[in-house]
């Protein structure tokens, strides 16, 4: 599906829910950096000076740190994809990332094999390499996947991706340098042909990688998986150029570095599973299966009651009005319109997106915006008609438009206003085989259990699609 490209504001107006779903990623954070960062580094660097002073013991164990940390990463990649489960959306969006580590770890598994059980050296070039240049492929397609997605959602200032451009220059120039040490017999034809590739495929991920963590909000819990990833993959390009550059030199020079550059992919591999582990942990955190198990039974309590208008209690206490026909739920709407300052809106269904009454709707609310102090939060499914809809609402900094790439079980409409009122409007057809006979129901309630859980279910959805989009 092309989309053209629209430049979105991404500022979140925050509610009591969205602060205490970060409070309590901002205590996993904490947790996740003193008992698993910090103490994996710390043991990564251990072992590399134990090995550096005991190289006679150590020497053939450079790989080990490496294929230890990518099998744990492999286990978390096996949860995300089993057990937590991934919706479709996000698995477009990471597969690549998922198959580049599985690679790594065949690589790295293979390499060990080589120089501890084959007792080789330096196994490089090998049949490990095979895996290792897959996982580049993997990443580097992963990387542009993520500019493309970020320029389509967000926009990007073209100045960062011209300065990081430059760094490209680099790689470039190693390969320059590893066909003249071809062209004058130094190296054989696989060796040449293997760097040209590493370097090739590092020049791809290097530019997007800085340009992706350079345009990240670094505080934000819900994208430290995202900063994860992206030092992960500059760290890996840094560690394929020294190892390459080292091997160019002399094969004895690279034996005596080889645990610096051992080091630096230990890092890497570290920063991967923790960008893994870290979005797992927010699908969990968001309970995003439960979202689904929530709609089915709201909406099933409002069919009960859609057959007839009625109005229960008062605007003194607790109201809830159930309404029959678009044109009366309008009507009801108004009202709450005209003297509400903060409004969130979801579609849940693209139906909405192409009615011509909902379009007036939000065209009197872009009126409203652009004149008063007003806060309007947007979330609708993502498609041709969205984008295009909702171009102009972009250059208003009172309206906050996100969208959402998943299916959920309702096909609802639904409006929040002040945290205090919530309208939803549902459809159901009079016959199954005459869409024209469409009959609309509504709900506009001030019950707590009702109002709070629709706005948890907002922020859930908004918060997961910034974890999938940046």
């Amino acid at each position: 599906m092309i989309i053209q490209v629209v430049r979105l504001n991404y500022i979140v107006a925050y509610s009591p829910v969205s602060d205490e779903i970060y409070d309590r990623m901002k205590s996993q954070a904490r947790f996740t950096l003193q008992a698993i960062i910090m103490p994996f580094c710390i043991s990564i660097l251990l072992f590399y000076i134990v090995a550096y002073f005991h190289s006679d013991i150590f020497s053939m164990l450079n790989a080990l740190p490496g294929a230890v940390i990518l099998s744990g990463s492999v286990i978390v990649v096996m949860k995300l994809l089993f057990y937590t489960k991934l919706e479709r959306s996000e698995l477009h969006k990471f597969s690549s990332l998922l198959l580049g580590i599985f690679c790594l770890l065949i690589g790295e598994t293979l390499y060990f094999h080589q120089q501890y059980f084959l007792q080789i050296s330096i196994p490089y070039p090998s049949v490990a390499d095979v895996p290792y240049l897959l996982a580049s492929l993997f990443f580097s397609y992963f990387l542009f996947l993520c500019i493309f997605s970020l320029t389509n959602r967000k926009g990007l200032n073209p100045l960062p991706i011209i300065l990081v451009s430059s760094l490209a220059i680099f790689p470039i120039y190693l390969i320059l340098s590893s066909a003249y040490n071809f062209g004058i017999n130094e190296s054989s034809e696989l060796e040449f042909i293997v760097n040209s590739l590493y370097y090739a495929f590092d020049a791809l991920m290097l530019v997007p990688a800085l340009v992706i963590l350079l345009s990240l909000k670094k505080k934000d819990p819900f994208i430290f998986h995202w900063i994860f990833i992206t030092v992960a993959l500059i760290l890996l390009v840094i560690g394929d150029v020294g190892y390459t550059y080292f091997s160019i030199i002399s094969e004895s020079l690279l034996q005596e570095f080889e645990w610096l550059w051992s080091i630096i992919y230990a890092l890497c591999y570290l920063f991967l599973g923790i960008g893994i582990y870290w979005f797992d942990r927010i699908k969990n955190t968001l309970q995003d299966k439960k979202i689904n198990l929530f709609l089915e039974k709201d909406e099933m309590d409002r069919m009960k009651n859609s057959s007839k208008n009625e109005l229960i209690g008062d605007t003194q206490s607790e109201y809830s009005e159930h309404i029959i026909g678009f044109e009366s739920f309008v009507d009801k709407l108004e009202d709450f319109l005209e003297r509400s300052k903060q409004i969130k809106i979801l579609f849940y269904d693209k139906y909405w997106l192409s009615d011509e009454k909902v379009s007036v709707i939000l065209d009197e609310i872009q009126q409203r915006a652009n004149v008063t102090q007003i806060q309007v939060n947007i979330l609708l499914p993502i498609s041709q008609i969205s984008f295009k809809s909702f171009v102009s609402y972009t250059n208003n900094r009172n309206i906050l438009v996100s969208f959402f790439d998943r299916t959920f079980s309702s096909d609802s409409l639904v409006f929040i206003f002040e945290e205090k009122y919530v309208a939803i409007l549902d459809k159901k057809p009079a016959s199954e085989f005459v869409d024209n006979n469409t009959v609309f129901y509504g709900l506009i309630t001030n019950k707590d259990t009702i109002v709070w859980s629709h706005i948890t279910t907002f922020e859930k959805i908004w918060l997961l699609e910034k974890a999938v989009n940046m």
